[in-house]
């Protein structure tokens, strides 16, 4: 309550703090930010988030009619860990029972996984394992699985602690990042790349920042990219959830599934929608689960290079949309693209102000801008507030000195970051 009346109607609090119903019927215990769970049979409503080392979280005890706030500026600090145990010196029944290992209770089950797998890669899989068998699988899928797993080596799974790494400042993402890099240090393990595989419920950006926050992180690990999944059935509905906008907004690839079972009309409006979110993330075909490892692999979606800032793609005309359909989208892509060259000393403001302003509503940005009295071309590039610049190599002689940017976010006030460029246009 605020002066006495409400930031919110009673109807909306009660859906922002209800748990996700699921395409399953099943629930999940997030609401529209909120994580939504019960210690003890007493409720709990919590939200963390990050910044560049800064750390905050909130937890909402309404059944003790008490709430809980810590700030840190450590990027060390443990906010929830510490929210926790102020909850539990006001009631210790706040404070969770200790987890305890899960009992395998079916050791065969595992067992026999792990024997698929190797047979899998020593190309030895038989028909016969199986109860269903699609069609031409054998041989020449189980031929290049084996290829497959014979590349990739031993696949391994790491769970973080309490699955929840975008509501807990990636900390648990970050420990497990560590001990993954002190498993290969040591010899135990032997890998080149990793896979992060977030819940259809997570918020990129948290995850994203994790691998620039941390300096250990930021050394050992290149971020590759972003993938994110679109299916194609029953995207139109869901993508009126800023959440899942923003999934669309951080992507460097779209991936659309289960396109034979989507009317081919309803597929090209929903990728005209998809690109009115994200202009720079190309849109990929899967079909029945089968793409080219090229098109996962090597995006190198977070390095400082132009490729896909060209004109053919990032400035590819797109269909208008409906005023129902735009009405509903908080995510947006704006791209800018200016022939004059930019003073940068006011280019630099500009972004200044973008990220004072806007920083936690900017998800992605990129640019390459041509600077008055510079031969070279500088690049930039962030995540949130997090973002980095540097100069590159000169402008060549037949090439046209352009400037080409492109910003992703929530409800971005585009005529402002519009006159601001124009601002900042060099004089002469």
């Amino acid at each position: 309550p605020m002066a006495g009346d409400l930031t919110l109607r009673p109807e909306s609090w009660d859906l922002a703090l209800a748990p996700v119903s699921l395409n399953s019927g099943k629930t999940f215990p997030y609401g529209f930010g909120w994580r939504v769970d019960r210690i003890n049979g007493r409720r709990v409503q919590a939200h963390g988030g990050s910044w560049q080392g800064f750390q905050s979280f909130i937890a909402r005890y309404p059944d003790d009619e008490l709430s809980v706030i810590v700030l840190s500026n450590l990027a060390e600090g443990e906010p929830a860990r510490i929210a926790e145990a102020i909850a539990g010196s006001f009631n210790p029944a706040l404070v969770p029972a200790p987890l305890k290992p899960i009992e395998d209770t079916n050791p065969d089950v595992q067992a026999n996984i792990r024997r698929l797998l190797d047979a899998a890669r020593a190309g030895k899989l038989a028909p016969e394992e199986f109860a269903y068998v699609r069609v031409g699988f054998f041989p020449r899928g189980a031929e290049r699985v084996a290829r497959l797993l014979e590349d990739a080596g031993a696949v391994q799974l790491m769970k973080v602690a309490n699955g929840c790494v975008c509501c807990t400042g990636s900390k648990d993402l970050a420990y497990a990042l560590t001990v993954l890099l002190e498993r290969l240090d040591s010899g135990e393990l032997d890998f080149e790349r990793l896979v992060v595989e977030c819940t259809g419920l997570a918020d990129p950006g948290p995850v994203a920042q994790t691998f620039f926050t941390d300096d250990l992180l930021r050394e050992r690990y290149l971020l590759d990219g972003v993938l994110t999944l679109v299916d194609a059935v029953h995207a139109s509905e869901q993508l009126s959830d800023p959440l899942l906008q923003a999934q669309i907004g951080f992507a460097d690839r779209l991936l659309l599934t289960k396109l034979d079972l989507a009317e081919p009309a309803a597929v090209e409006a929903l990728e005209n929608r998809l690109q009115r979110i994200n202009r720079r993330a190309p849109i990929r075909h899967v079909d029945h689960g089968r793409i080219e490892l090229a098109e996962l692999l090597d995006i190198r979606g977070f390095n400082l290079h132009d490729e896909d800032l060209a004109p053919p793609t990032l400035f590819r005309p797109l269909r208008p949309v409906s005023e129902a359909v735009s009405l509903t989208e908080r995510i947006q892509s704006i791209a800018i693209r200016e022939s004059r060259p930019y003073d940068q000393d006011k280019i630099g403001k500009v972004m200044e102000m973008l990220l004072d302003t806007l920083g936690c509503d900017l998800l992605r940005y990129k640019g390459l801008l041509n600077i008055a009295g510079e031969e070279r071309r500088l690049l930039f590039q962030g995540v949130q507030q997090i973002y980095a610049a540097d100069w590159e190599r000169d402008w060549l002689a037949d090439e046209e000195r352009e400037s080409r940017v492109v910003l992703i976010g929530m409800d971005l006030p585009e005529e402002r970051i519009r006159a601001a460029f124009e601002r900042a246009v060099a004089r002469t």
